[in-house]
Order: structure tokens, then C-alpha cells, then sequence
């Protein structure tokens, strides 16, 4: 279920990624557009990493945790996202890139520690 889910959003998000890559001006475009686009960028990557992460992980191992799956798929793609938006604003350098991504692995590491935490209770 969760395969066919990922593959349904891919097909959807690719689709709307390239009606606005070929329908729209990006220098003249509004700001609904650019957001409409990074939306429809983040949601792309997303469904691919998690798809493929889901397809590395049935082959090592019988057991799939879901949501750590999810989890890392949506910090994977808003890292990816995050510093194209850096760039397409011209705010990115090495600085601002290593503080963002530290930013990221941070929050990642407060979700997996909350969850080891709940388990100790």
C-alpha cells in the first residue's frame, strides 16, 4: 500500500513539476508559482527517496520500520529543497549551507532520541 502511495505521488508531483517548468516564465512568474514549484520539488524527492530507501531496505533486512522511513525521506528532500530555495534567493554560501543542514540533522536526531526515550517508559 505504502509503495503504491509513493508511486502515485511521484506520478502526480512529476506532472505538476513539468507543467510549470514548461507553461510558466520563471523571471516573471508570482510568488504562488515558486512556491507551487518548490511544493511540487520537495514532494517529488520525497516519494523517489523514500521509494528507494524502502527497496534498499527490503532487500538487506525482513522488518521496515515506516515512519523512520518517512521520516528520513522528508529531512532528506527538505535538505535538498532548502538549499535550492537558498540558492534561487542568493543566500547560499558555505556558511548558511553547513548551519542549515546542521539544523536538519539536529531535528532528526530530537525525533529518534523522543522515540528511544518513550520506549525506556
Amino acid at each position: 500500500m505504502l509503495n503504491f502511495s509513493l508511486f502515485s505521488l511521484i506520478l502526480i508531483s512529476s506532472g505538476l513539476l513539468f507543467v510549470i517548468l514548461f507553461n510558466t516564465n520563471p523571471i516573471g512568474s508570482s510568488n504562488l508559482i515558486v512556491a507551487t514549484f518548490f511544493i511540487s520539488l520537495l514532494t517529488l524527492i520525497f516519494a523517489l527517496t523514500s521509494l528507494v530507501y524502502i527497496l534498499i531496505k527490503r532487500t538487506k533486512s525482513k522488518t521496515l520500520n515506516k515512519t523512520l522511513v518517512i521520516r528520513r525521506s522528508l529531512f532528506f528532500s527538505l535538505v535538498i529543497v532548502g538549499l535550492i530555495s537558498f540558492s534561487a534567493l542568493n543566500v547560499l554560501n558555505f556558511i548558511s549551507a553547513i548551519t542549515f543542514i546542521i539544523a536538519v540533522v539536529l531535528l532528526e536526531f530530537f525525533f529518534s532520541s523522543k522515540k528511544v526515550e518513550q520506549n525506556k517508559k
